[in-house]
């Protein structure tokens, strides 16, 4: 530390410097100030003794007392001091150690100061975070309430099995149909609830959505262990992945179609019925809409008669059985059927290979599902008019 030896007096001892003592060098670095007495060196600045580092020395009873946080008195005889080397090291020493604690001090205050400003920054950027999590939590939680209530709302049975097949969530429709409670189902396997054909069918389904990944789509008949009632179900099963692709979970939908299969059972049987009721008519039976006059509806016998396929016969139009000259004839007759609700009259098919039926047609007028047909039955009567064109023969020759 740099020791600067100033006098207020004049003859100072040997090292002092007289002259002109101010500011600057009183606050550049460590000072030993001779002066008359403390109070005029305490003149030189207002805040003196809180602002200078170092020794006021004066001449006088030998003592030495503190005047400031780093400002030292020490007060003894002319002829002592040159003997007094000593006491102004032990001084100086005492304003080097306390200038250090001072420094220490500062640095310490400023080192907490940071570190409060760190903790506010760190408290503050918690709090943020804190509250933004706090709002994800109860974005979630209000997303979680939304997605329960809609499962919980679908007529569906929708569940969640891990990868040992273990049921994880079922909602409302899959605890009513089986009649029991959340933990009755978690944890445990399809062999809890169907019999052992059933369990082993859905294993194998299962396997191919956890194991191969695939969504799997079928129609699948459950059998119940406890009561034995067996029901068809409409069946969506699909993979959930984490973010790196593992499969976790399975996901299945699975909708009741019992009351539906069993509706398309009879409306199959009814159509069965229907079509057994239509071939076994004598004649050939058609059905065509209006005004297109294409053919919807006709029975087994119209294709075996005129040699169509199947195939061949849906979409023709009701002219293309017949001869061109009696085109115009049928498309009269079946205007009638229009204005007056029904009509009659013979013509003759032309059949797939070219040869010709005698038939004589009816036409009915016929409405359902908001669309106009007219529907008809067709006796063939070939033989009829062989009879009537061999009398006519007969009674020509008889004339």
């Amino acid at each position: 530390m740099n020791t600067s030896y100033l006098s207020l007096i004049g003859d100072p001892p040997a090292g002092f410097v007289c002259g002109v003592v101010g500011k600057r060098e009183l606050l550049s670095g460590t000072v030993v100030l001779l002066a008359e007495d403390c109070a005029s060196a305490c003149a030189l600045l207002p805040d003196f003794r809180t602002r200078v580092e170092g020794v006021v020395l004066s001449f006088g009873t030998p003592l030495i007392t503190r005047l400031g946080p780093l400002l030292w008195h020490v007060s003894l005889s002319r002829e002592a001091l040159a003997h007094a080397g000593e006491l102004l090291a032990l001084a100086i020493d005492a304003v080097s150690v306390a200038s250090g604690a001072g420094d220490q001090a500062k640095r310490a205050q400023l080192a907490e100061a940071r570190l409060r400003s760190d903790y506010e920054v760190q408290r503050q950027d918690y709090l943020r975070v804190t509250s933004a999590l706090q709002n994800q939590v109860t974005l979630v939680s209000a997303s979680e309430h939304k997605l329960s209530t809609i499962l919980e709302s679908v007529d569906a049975c929708i569940y969640l099995k891990d990868n040992e097949g273990r049921y994880l969530f079922a909602n409302r429709a899959l605890r009513e149909l089986w009649q029991v409670e959340m933990e009755d189902i978690v944890g445990f396997g399809d062999e809890k609830f169907f019999d052992e054909a059933t369990s082993a069918n859905i294993r194998r389904h299962d396997c191919r959505v956890l194991e191969a990944g695939e969504t799997f789509r079928s129609e699948e008949i459950h059998t119940l262990s406890g009561s034995g009632n067996s029901a068809v179900f409409q069946t969506t099963k699909l993979p959930l992945r984490r973010e790196d692709g593992r499969i976790y979970a399975l996901c299945g939908i699975s909708s009741d179609i019992t009351g539906r299969k069993r509706i398309e059972a009879e409306l199959k049987q009814e159509q069965q019925f229907s079509k057994s009721v239509l071939d076994s008519l004598p004649g050939i039976f058609y059905l065509y809409s209006y005004p297109e006059c294409r053919l919807e509806l006709w029975n087994k016998r119209h294709e075996l008669l005129l040699g169509y396929e199947s195939s061949e016969m849906k979409g023709r139009h009701a002219t293309d059985w017949h001869v061109p000259e009696a085109k115009a004839a049928v498309l009269s007759a079946i205007e009638e059927v229009m204005k007056t609700g029904q009509s009659s009259f013979e013509a003759q098919l032309v059949a797939k290979d070219g040869h010709r039926v005698h038939f004589a047609l009816t036409g009915v007028k016929f409405e359902a599902r908001d669309q106009v047909y007219w529907i008809g039955i067709g006796t063939e009567i070939g033989e009829r008019k062989q009879q009537e064109d061999h009398i006519r023969l007969l009674m020509g020759e008889v004339n």
